[in-house]
């Protein structure tokens, strides 16, 4: 026999798929009226929304396990990218082309920055 699991229990619990993939968080329950269907509003890695029926719930004890796999969007990672240096620069004073990093002119010894 199985037992009822609150909603509070179930809100903020991982959902994870039958292959182990972190679906992501139940954010909240909702109830078809008229129907009695439950289903799960479960906030995914991506940040987005999916709803999720509790027919497709395999067990919910510690985590939230499905009883099939659901694709999710992949998680979009921003990269931020460094400003462009240039490759080299040239030293004001005697033209040398020197790294983009150095301070110091090899060939002068002038400051460069």
């Amino acid at each position: 026999m199985s037992t009822p699991v609150p909603r509070d229990k179930l809100v903020g619990m991982q959902v994870v798929d039958t292959t182990g993939s972190i679906i992501g968080i139940v954010k909240d329950l909702a109830v078809t009226v008229g129907e009695g269907k439950i289903t799960l509003i479960v906030t995914t890695s991506s940040g987005s929304e999916t709803e999720i029926s509790w027919k497709d719930v395999q067990a919910a004890k510690d985590i939230v396990l499905l009883a099939k796999t659901i694709e999710t969007p992949p998680i979009a990672v921003s990269v931020m990218q460094q400003p462009s240096r240039p490759a080299e620069v040239s030293c004001s004073r005697c033209s040398a082309k020197l790294p983009s990093t150095a301070r110091f002119c090899a060939k002068c010894g002038m400051k460069l920055r």
